[in-house]
């Protein structure tokens, strides 16, 4: 554990019962705060696919060169019903009033931006499978939204994209909730890279504490 102090860095190993201090040499004292910055969805800036590839046919064929690298195609996501902004070269889609746009041009250093409204923000997204007459419920836990739409639709079964590799105390709780008829049996498949590994490890770890059995792919 590390800790951010006034005037020193410190920390506390659980491991080995050992700690440290080191001293903060350069001390600036800011009474202003960051602003912070909000990125709101324009509709006006939007056009569907068709739209886009009418209007725009070259944004268009890098998106679909994009979808393609990704095993994506447009007719695989035609049900989620996703819209391009032109502004921002971004695929944006709309889940329970909060849209989240996937970068365009592989130059964003954030793949995926979650615009700014009123609703709440989009923490996990729980596609539900067409699974029936089992004891605990499959559902898939990925780290990217195509993922989750491509396990879905060729496997059928529950998907639950994490919105990256963070396993937060949301997706616990909803893969824990003890209320559901048919309890979730969840399978990690997370990328076979460092962060997917860290992904999995964590997962297993908040999982396994609580008696939820599971099992992993790569």
């Amino acid at each position: 554990m590390v800790y951010n102090n006034p005037d020193s860095y410190s920390a506390w190993c659980h491991s080995c019962q050992t700690s440290g201090y080191y001293p903060k040499e350069v001390l600036q004292r800011v009474d202003t705060s960051a602003p912070v910055f909000h990125k709101y969805l324009s509709a006006a800036d939007c056009v569907t696919l068709p739209e886009l590839a009418r209007l725009h046919p070259q944004r268009y064929k890098r998106l679909v060169l994009l979808l393609h690298r990704k095993r994506v195609s447009t007719a695989l996501l035609a049900p989620y019903s996703p819209v391009y902004n032109l502004t921002d070269e971004r695929l944006v889609f709309t889940f329970k009033g909060a849209s989240i746009g996937r970068d365009c041009t592989e130059r964003s250093h954030a793949k995926w931006l979650h615009y700014h409204n009123k609703a709440q923000p989009l923490e996990f997204l729980y596609l539900r499978g067409n699974i029936k007459h089992c004891t605990r419920e499959p559902v898939v836990l990925v780290e990217d939204l195509f993922s989750a739409i491509k396990v879905h639709k060729y496997t059928g079964l529950s998907t639950l994209w994490c919105s990256g590799t963070h396993i937060s105390d949301a997706i616990i709780a909803f893969l824990t909730y003890p209320k559901r008829d048919v309890p979730f049996y969840p399978v990690l498949a997370f990328d076979g890279d460092v962060a997917g590994h860290k992904a999995y490890r964590t997962a297993s770890k908040r999982l396994g504490i609580r008696g939820v059995p599971f099992t992993s792919v790569f």
